[in-house]
């Protein structure tokens, strides 16, 4: 199915991730048209990093790139930042500690850090070698990142002050790849995704300090695959994705409720 993107409604989501939107605005379109692509916020810009660039009338699938986009929210514009040094990356998985992002994919097992402050990037420890990275997810939770369960169930976690990675995670969630996560109090909610010809919409909570999980209120959609999460005061959400493109709905913590929110106003779109 062809979707390509170029209007990114869900940056919105990556630059004020702790609002629930009951309205959307459409900002600058990114200079390019991409998809398979990962974000970041710090502070009051977004980051759009790797992903396959197409056109508006072509959709190959093959034009895997590095390109960094810098968008400024208090001047709603695009900027090109200096290209992720590890070689072309396709649905790549971040996390930022203490505003550095760190950067790594599927795709081979460079891992790098971008500072903002310098516009720098500095190579980091390889990422393991094991395949469960490709469409994988990555956040951070108490300044260390974890990031894996590509088509698995297993997290691998990254400490920046030892530079150094952890053996593999089981983390007691049912193996998928192209899940969303977003943190809340210290821990990981993390559903959707696919595993083979399985769809989920299943969803669990994962506590880093016990490396276990439990499973909570399914997302209401038959199932999510590629959705952007993100975190706000109630809990979080997550946006877009296969199974209802322009879908947006947040889930309250305290009460293991999810609800409906007002849609993206835009065609249809994926990660």
């Amino acid at each position: 199915m062809k979707k390509t993107l170029k209007f990114l409604p869900f940056l919105l989501l990556l630059l004020f991730p702790f609002l629930a939107f009951s309205q959307w605005t459409q900002v600058a379109d990114l200079p390019q048209y991409k998809h398979r692509i990962a974000g970041f916020s710090i502070g009051t810009k977004g980051y759009v990093v790797g992903g396959v660039t197409e056109t508006a009338t072509t959709f190959t699938g093959a034009n895997t790139s590095a390109n960094l986009w810098i968008y400024d929210s208090l001047t709603n514009t695009w900027s090109a930042g200096p290209d992720f040094p590890g070689g072309n990356i396709n649905k790549p998985f971040i996390f930022v500690i203490n505003d550095i992002a760190y950067v790594g994919s599927g795709d081979n097992t460079n891992f790098y850090a971008y500072d903002p402050s310098t516009n720098t990037w500095t190579q980091k420890a390889n990422r393991p070698s094991a395949s469960e990275f490709f469409w994988g997810i990555g956040f951070a939770v108490n300044g260390v990142g974890y990031a894996g369960m590509g088509g698995s169930a297993n997290l691998y976690k990254y400490t920046p002050s030892t530079n150094t990675w952890s053996t593999a995670i089981a983390t007691g969630i049912p193996s998928r790849g192209s899940a969303f996560v977003f943190v809340y109090d210290n821990k990981a909610y993390i559903g959707g995704g696919n595993n083979g010809g399985t769809y989920y919409n299943t969803f669990y909570q994962f506590d880093p300090a016990t490396n276990t999980s439990t499973q909570l209120a399914n997302h209401p959609n038959v199932y999510t695959l590629y959705g952007y999460g993100f975190s706000n005061a109630q809990g979080g959400g997550v946006a877009s994705g296969y199974s209802g493109y322009n879908n947006h709905h947040t889930y309250n913590v305290s009460t293991n409720t999810w609800t409906a929110e007002t849609y993206i106003p835009s065609s249809p779109q994926w990660g």
